[in-house]
């Protein structure tokens, strides 16, 4: 009888633990899954819009970056901007060999030949491949024509081939100077800087249908301006705040 009084009791005490067992109710678990749900709905925007914000920072980072390494070499080579692009052509502004003293170029891959500092590169531009960043894209920023030298009538903002001096920029604060470009259907960089021909056609188009000018910050574009500030503009912002003149340093 003892060496049955273990057991026994043994038996009782599981019966009565898997008596006291209890497990999710249906109702119990579809409450479970609506707060899930509810909570999801509440963080994943908010984590989306952190992330935008963030990549707004990051862009506008890079922009105040280009805009000191333009300013030193306006400091350091007598007042003038870099090229926007050397006779014949070839050389952009970007890749500039005294511009390099401040944003060296980068083999951004191992099979990768140097392409542009990674600063030009914005973390929002998607290429017309649907390739983003720096290790798909050289160059997703471009100049406004107040980079522009003189043409052969004197004009200003109408040679690409000339180097301009800052201090024949009229309003540096409400000049644009570099702002992000759409990628050209070569897939990896923008035309680097445009005429004031190009870039107006783009005026009074939504923010999915301009060529030249990018809008990818939520149908916003970022610009630096000739003082140093950066700007957010929507596409009618910038239609309101930038024309001809301004955007070739007249005005």
């Amino acid at each position: 009888m003892s060496a049955l009084l273990p057991q026994f009791r043994f038996s009782n005490l599981q019966k009565r633990r898997a008596g006291n067992t209890h497990g999710f109710s249906l109702i119990e678990l579809l409450a479970v899954i609506a707060v899930i749900g509810i909570l999801a709905a509440i963080l994943i925007p908010v984590s989306q819009s952190v992330r935008r914000s963030g990549d707004l920072v990051k862009c506008s980072n890079n922009l105040r970056a280009i805009s000191g390494a333009l300013m030193m070499h306006v400091s350091e080579h007598g007042g003038q901007f870099p090229y926007p692009a050397t006779p014949g052509g070839y050389v952009r502004w970007t890749r500039d060999p005294d511009m390099q003293v401040y944003l060296p170029l980068e083999r951004r891959g191992p099979n990768m030949s140097n392409w542009e500092n990674r600063i030009y590169v914005s973390p929002v531009t998607v290429g017309p491949l649907g390739h983003s960043g720096p290790d798909y894209l050289r160059v997703t920023y471009a100049a406004s024509a107040a980079m522009f030298g003189p043409d052969s009538s004197g004009e200003l903002g109408m040679n690409r081939q000339a180097k301009r001096y800052l201090n024949t920029i009229v309003s540096p604060p409400t000049t644009p100077l570099v702002y992000t470009g759409k990628i050209t259907t070569a897939g990896n960089n923008t035309n680097y800087s445009h005429f004031w021909r190009e870039v107006s056609d783009d005026i009074g188009k939504d923010a999915n249908s301009t060529v030249k000018l990018d809008f990818p910050h939520d149908g916003k574009i970022n610009v630096l301006m000739a003082d140093g500030s950066i700007k957010t503009m929507t596409p009618d912002e910038f239609a309101d705040q930038v024309d001809e003149m301004r955007f070739r340093g007249l005005e």
